[in-house]
């Protein structure tokens, strides 16, 4: 009998230290995910310029759009560091266009083909779409140049086929030229009546990207306000990248509502399995009780190996999620980060088992030395009497949860690149918003 008890408590012990560390593991995951997530987006961000601004007329018709001349008194109104980009609202040979900025593949650190910010001075650069390439070139287009009206267009990339860019919403594309380049071709365009007439219709712009001065941030939203006049909208580059990381968000909220799943489940698992214990253990306090032991150190009893395994437990299950970060950063393309925040997570994680743990503890306590009197002799000899139905119901929850993860997980992933199935390896454009294009190479 009693080599039954003690198989039935170190079964009890065994089963409640891998409930902590599974809870543990899924916890350290998720925050680990929320922070990798973040901080992609935070270094992009600190990369790009938090103080990048798209400002893109609202106007249809091109005489009311932005105009050359426009944009060089925008340069230079106060709190304007500069114009770092221009996009003007037109393409050529029916051709589509897409502009690029830097480092835009790193967020999904896939190694990038070309796409960086564009310079004054440099070629145009620009991502074709799908049937334009098959028009104009034969085998991969990358850093070639196209003649685009009047000024040469490296290709930096190329968009996913029409049918598989549909769910994006995507209507039209751009190029970035140099706005130097630009005026240049009208001024030399023949006689004074074309530069005349290019330096009073100053050749519309759709979009324009301006960078605020950090010191001056007040004094460059207004001038921006200015300019526009009521006529344009305007969008900081957090509101655009906001856009592309929505699909890791969701994955990332959905790792941390499933790691909530998993506490609640670890937490009946403590309550059954404490339960358990103190029903197994009754006759051992009540008879403690009846020497001397007062209540709350029979409390105190149950409580204190709770907190050993818990610990334990977080320790094991943190170590856990350290050994398969680099796997999980492969899979979900997102980098795991380990922070301060990990150890609010772990007390979370103790405090919720200590509070479901506390119910039968407090129950321990109330035994009267009467009962464990009568009780010796019995007990419960089984190893696993006293888990019940919730326990087994709690450990198939569990276990469907982080299949269902891993399975989502893969399905989001295979979604995501079956949108540029049918694009040549090398030629898949990112796709993150207006004038935000960059050709990169599809993982294998």
């Amino acid at each position: 009998m009693n080599r039954n008890r003690l198989s039935g408590q170190l079964g009890r012990s065994i089963v409640l230290l891998l409930s902590i560390a599974a809870v543990s593991l899924g916890v350290t995951v998720a925050i680990a995910v929320r922070n990798g997530v973040e901080h992609q987006y935070d270094e992009l961000l600190e990369t790009v310029g938090e103080n990048l601004i798209r400002v893109s007329t609202r106007r249809s018709s091109e005489q009311e759009q932005f105009t050359a001349e426009r944009v060089e008194e925008l340069r230079d109104m106060q709190g304007i560091s500069g114009v770092c980009g221009i996009t003007p609202g037109q393409s050529g040979m029916g051709i589509e266009f897409f502009g690029t900025t830097a480092n835009y593949a790193e967020m999904l650190h896939l190694p990038i083909a070309r796409g960086r910010y564009f310079e004054e001075g440099e070629l145009g650069v620009g991502v074709l779409t799908h049937e334009g390439a098959e028009r104009l070139f034969t085998g991969d287009p990358i850093g070639k140049t196209r003649w685009l009206i009047f000024t040469e267009v490296e290709i930096i990339g190329v968009l996913a086929p029409e049918a598989t860019r549909d769910w994006i919403g995507t209507a039209h594309a751009d190029v970035l030229i140099s706005l130097a380049a630009y005026i240049e071709h009208w001024e030399h365009e023949g006689s004074p009546n074309v530069q005349q007439v290019a330096r009073e219709q100053a050749q519309p712009f759709a979009q324009v990207w301006v960078r605020i001065d950090p010191e001056h941030v007040e004094k460059g939203l207004a001038s921006i306000e200015a300019f526009v006049d009521g006529g344009a909208g305007i969008d900081s580059i957090s509101s655009l990248y906001d856009f592309t990381f929505r699909v890791r968000r969701q994955v990332s909220g959905l790792y941390s509502w499933t790691a909530l799943a998993i506490l609640l489940v670890g937490a009946v698992n403590v309550l059954a399995i404490t339960s358990g214990m103190v029903a197994q253990r009754a006759s051992g306090i009540g008879i403690a009780r009846a020497v001397g032991a007062s209540r709350w150190r029979s409390t105190a009893s149950v409580l204190g190996p709770l907190l050993l395994h818990g610990g334990v437990g977080i320790l094991v299950g943190g170590a856990g999620a350290w050994m398969l970060a680099p796997a999980l950063s492969r899979m979900l393309a997102i980098p795991l980060r380990f922070s301060a925040l990990h150890v609010a997570g772990a007390g979370a994680i103790l405090a919720v088992y200590v509070l479901s743990g506390l119910v039968p503890a407090l129950r321990a306590g109330r035994i009267s030395p009467l009962r464990a009197i009568r009780a010796v002799g019995g007990g419960d000899e089984h190893p696993l009497r006293g888990l019940g139905v919730l326990t087994t119901a709690s450990v198939i929850v569990g276990i469907s949860a982080v299949v269902f993860v891993a399975a989502l997980g893969d399905s989001l992933r295979d979604f995501f690149w079956s949108q540029y199935a049918h694009a040549p390896a090398n030629v898949v454009a990112v796709v993150g918003g207006s004038a935000m294009r960059a050709g990169v190479d599809r993982p294998e």
